[in-house]
């Protein structure tokens, strides 16, 4: 509710701050005509500029305070996911949600490549799995995307560290990992880690993995088909695999540079 307020009170303010219209240009041409006129529309210009600037401090006093708002209401929602699975779980689940994102990027951004190369990729998520793979070799990280290892019952242990160089607070929509995981473990909730795959929640698992890649280039391969009628298609000397893991192969991914 907050929220939509928040959204409006934007928009007001933004075109009060930000447009200009026929009474602007109004006072800009009585500015620039015979002085003994011009001091009026100088007068004028100095009091809109004032109403301005004030509505747009009191509009980014209004911002900051929602954002502050928002990051509370982050904090309250992994506590009630903490009440639920307890305290490791939501700040494991955080800690493999980067890697699985960043191969997700590399898997698709690939796939993309394929298909406009005349080829069709069946399972993305095959890809997405050995794009970590690749990324722990580079990184020289073997626990890369992986369920980290924490001591029985040590609240004290922390999966995040604090970064060096952060944005400030006020300009955060969502808390750092760290702040999230300490917030998470200050009333310490211990619970069982299950390692299974999510795809461990359906059921033919192969049927469904094939069905979202289809339906996610589906209006990519119509627009390829429609562009490459009556051509013939490219001849394939190598298996997608090899062309996948040719990505990472050029020296400037070499292990001994942990991904810099």
């Amino acid at each position: 509710a907050v929220g939509r307020w928040v959204y409006l009170s934007q928009q007001i303010a933004g075109h009060i701050v930000m447009s200009r219209g026929i009474f602007d240009r109004f006072l800009t041409g009585l500015s620039r005509i015979d002085i003994r006129i011009a001091w009026i529309g100088w007068i004028l210009r100095l009091f809109v500029w004032s109403i301005r600037a004030v509505l747009d401090t009191a509009f980014r006093i209004v911002v900051l305070a929602h954002r502050a708002l928002g990051r509370e209401m982050e904090f309250n929602a992994d506590r009630v996911a903490v009440s639920v699975s307890g305290s490791d779980s939501l700040v494991h689940a955080l800690h493999r949600l980067g890697p699985a994102d960043e191969a997700w990027e590399e898997a698709v951004s690939f796939s993309a490549e394929e298909l406009h190369a005349g080829r069709d990729v069946e399972d993305l998520f095959v890809l997405q799995r050995s794009a970590l793979e690749h990324l722990r070799r580079i990184f020289d990280e073997p626990d890369f995307g992986k369920t980290p290892k924490r001591p029985e019952g040590d609240s004290t242990f922390r999966v995040f560290t604090a970064g060096l160089a952060q944005p400030p607070r006020m300009w955060l929509t969502h808390p750092p990992n760290r702040d999230r995981e300490d917030s998470a473990k200050e009333l310490y909730l211990p619970s069982p880690l299950d390692a299974r795959e999510a795809w461990a929640l359906f059921d033919d698992v192969e049927t469904v993995r094939k069905t979202v890649t289809a339906k996610l280039f589906q209006n990519a391969k119509a627009e390829r088909e429609k562009n490459s009628a009556g051509k013939p298609a490219a001849a394939v000397e190598t298996t997608m695999e090899e062309r996948f893991a040719k990505r990472f192969g050029r020296a400037a991914l070499d292990p001994r540079y942990r991904g810099v």
